[in-house]
């Protein structure tokens, strides 16, 4: 029995354990590819018919699947920048009666207003803590323009006013102190930091909006 076991291992039909027993050996690959049922073979020249005609069908339509997706993506993305738009208006106008009512005037670098003309001025040059008024009307209409159908025009104008609002509140000497902890105000430091962020927020998602729908 033990010369029968030997042989055995020597021409690989049988693999000696150690428990004595032994198993066939492993079946050489030919043997397992010839052992393949034809329905199996069936249901891979399915998957390889229905892969063939999702290629073909995108062909014909051109992607249009894609173009679905995008104007989607571009539909929330004009919703956010209309939300966006509105919030940043609202912190505007706040800041506007903020302004009148306590007579910050503008003072950017190079121009100076007068408390007593602030009111005046808020028309074209705006307060040291809001826009001009010219500007918070145009953005009030253009908003609901973009809510309504948005446009190209609409989200070019929205993220240039973002980005000019940046600059402007920047450029004002008490909105500089205002964010300064020394000149800290309960109500003044808030409604700039605030309005600051929700215009830089204008200004990327209406150029980046701008960019993906072209």
């Amino acid at each position: 029995m033990r010369r029968v076991a030997e042989r055995a291992a020597a021409t690989g039909s049988l693999r000696p354990r150690s428990t004595g027993f032994a198993e066939p050996a492993t079946r050489p690959r030919s043997v397992v590819a010839r052992a393949i049922s034809r329905q199996d073979r069936a249901e891979a020249v399915g998957v390889e018919e229905l892969l063939y005609s999702l290629r073909d069908s995108r062909r014909r339509h051109g992607g249009a699947g894609e173009h679905q997706i995008r104007a989607i993506c571009n539909m929330d993305r004009d919703r956010l920048l209309g939300a966006v738009s509105a919030a940043q208006l609202a912190t505007g106008v706040a800041g506007m009666a903020l302004a009148l009512n306590r007579r910050h005037p503008y003072d950017l670098p190079l121009l100076h207003g007068r408390p007593e003309t602030v009111a005046r001025d808020s028309v074209i040059m705006g307060t040291a803590l809001s826009a001009p008024i010219y500007m918070l009307v145009a953005q009030g209409v253009v908003t609901g323009r973009l809510l309504s159908a948005a446009t190209a025009p609409s989200r070019l104008v929205l993220g240039g006013l973002g980005a000019a609002m940046v600059l402007g509140y920047f450029g004002e000497a008490l909105v500089r102190r205002r964010l300064h902890r020394s000149s800290y105000d309960p109500l003044e430091s808030p409604l700039v930091a605030m309005a600051i962020s929700l215009s830089g927020a204008m200004a990327a998602l209406g150029f980046t909006s701008l960019h993906h729908s072209s």
